[in-house]
């Protein structure tokens, strides 16, 4: 049978599993950098995955940005139109419905030789005419007229 026979302190060292003491072991000095250097890299990598998508919705951000603005000014530019476009329909809605309240200047004169030919059933169209052109103040005075 063969006994376990422990290796010397020299090829101890360098075997995968180290026994030693802290202060016995022996250490390469690239193996130290190797556990500052590693998480390097992966940290650079999260880094630039946060860092990147923030730098391009920002730039997407100034982009809409500008947009915004354009669309605010044309819409001030189209609220501006849009009232000065109830103003003119109101002030048209308004010379209409005063045209249409007061009578035309045909009507009034129909009206007024109705009125005037049920006082004397008499007259005559001709007549009316007549008296209008001829016979100044008196003919258009209402009152000159009773008085005859």
């Amino acid at each position: 049978m063969a006994a376990v026979v422990p290796e010397p302190p020299a090829t101890v060292a360098h075997s995968r599993l180290n026994l030693l003491p802290h202060e016995a072991r022996h250490r390469a000095p690239c193996e130290a950098l190797a556990i500052l250097v590693a998480p390097g890299p992966v940290a650079s990598v999260a880094l630039a995955a946060i860092a990147i998508p923030l730098w391009q919705k920002r730039d997407y951000v100034i982009t809409l940005n500008a947009l915004t603005n354009d669309a605010r000014a044309q819409a001030g530019g189209v609220e501006a139109l849009r009232t000065e476009l109830e103003n003119k329909v109101g002030d048209c809605n308004l010379r209409a419905g005063r045209k249409l309240l007061t009578p035309s200047a045909f009507r009034v004169v129909d009206d007024v030789s109705r009125v005037s030919a049920r006082r004397r059933p008499g007259s005559t169209q001709l007549e009316m005419k007549s008296t209008r052109q001829g016979q100044g103040n008196a003919a258009r005075d209402p009152r000159a007229r009773r008085d005859r």
